[in-house]
């Protein structure tokens, strides 16, 4: 989801979209530090799901601010400022969302604010697993960025809750979100689970890592881990946009197939094998970083979601790594 800034909020909300999204459209507000947000056609009942979630998952945590790194304040704007006479909410501005970010930065996302955005997102998601929820659509465009002026680190909070669920810490619920840092078992079993939500965050971290190596004239582009997933042949994933009704119909065949080699038969499931295998030599390429680092993070992409850690776990991991030297210089191989 984007929510870009560098504009004067002063027009009328009946002029073009500010900035869209795949469900949501942002139109300028009265505020310089907010916009309204409505449904796109045929979406309304997702938004108005969605900001039920948010007040759900806010009532399970003590405190809202900004030390939690999730954007859950989606308040429904009076009749007045309704846009088109549409259900519309406000919210805050943003820079951008984080892949924007790093798009736009090029050479100059280094590794100390991929390391600083990491220790955000993962903070973020151990916080959401903790009071019982899973994001069930991880991807850096869902990761919001707020600067705070020259000199000053940006805060970054997930958003976009649409897709999330209340689950157990073991508990299994229908995968519907994107198939780019899907987990295998969530690409080809439709399974969404907190460790399965742990395997793509640390997608995700490998993105962020990896891209700081442009940086140093290093080989690495903003695809990266997301261009092995979907280019190597024999780990290919399904490809975003495909006709919905041919999607469909695979699925249901697919399904079918899955119940009963997979979920009856119990036949290991050596594509899974294969996405692990290909990652993990991804990670271990990735020169600059620490051998703990990587550890962590082929931990967190193991092939079975018994094998991976919790994000509790992760995120005390984490810190115990950035305590062995200065911040943000600790986890990198000098």
């Amino acid at each position: 989801m984007l929510i870009p800034s560098g504009r004067i909020l002063t027009a009328q909300p009946c002029e073009k979209p500010f900035a869209e999204g795949a469900e949501k459209q942002f139109y300028p507000s009265n505020s310089e530090k907010e916009l309204y947000c409505i449904a796109k056609p045929g979406c309304e009942r997702a938004l108005k799901k969605e900001v039920q979630r948010c007040k759900d998952i806010s009532k399970k945590l003590s405190l809202i601010n900004e030390e939690l790194h999730l954007y859950l304040k989606m308040d429904e704007a009076p009749s007045e400022q309704q846009v088109r006479g549409k259900y519309t909410l406000i919210v805050d501005k943003a820079s951008g969302d984080l892949e924007k970010t790093i798009e736009q930065a090029g050479t100059n996302w280094d590794k100390d604010r991929a390391i600083k955005a990491m220790k955000q997102i993962i903070a973020g998601m151990k916080n959401l697993h903790d009071v019982g929820f899973i994001h069930g659509d991880f991807k850096l465009d869902n990761i919001l960025v707020f600067s705070k002026g020259e000199g000053i680190e940006p805060i970054y909070k997930i958003t976009d809750f649409g897709k999330s669920l209340e689950v157990t810490r073991n508990q299994i619920g229908l995968y519907r979100g994107n198939s780019i840092f899907a987990s295998p078992e969530a690409e080809q079993k439709w399974e969404s689970s907190a460790k399965g939500e742990v395997f793509s965050v640390a997608l995700g971290c490998i993105q962020l890592l990896g891209t700081s190596l442009r940086q140093e004239g290093k080989p690495s582009d903003l695809q990266g881990i997301k261009k092995l997933l979907h280019e190597d042949p024999s780990i290919r994933r399904s490809i975003k946009g495909q006709n919905r009704i041919k999607k469909l119909w695979k699925r249901i065949k697919l399904f079918t197939l899955y119940f009963f080699c997979v979920r009856l038969l119990g036949r290991p499931d050596s594509r899974a094998e294969n996405i692990s295998k290909k990652i993990h030599e991804y990670v271990d390429n990735m020169e600059g970083f620490s051998e703990q680092l990587k550890s962590l993070l082929k931990r967190m992409t193991q092939a079975r979601p018994e094998d991976r850690p919790s994000m509790d776990e992760v995120y005390k991991e984490f810190e115990k790594l950035e305590l062995l030297k200065e911040p943000s210089q600790s986890i990198l191989n000098h």
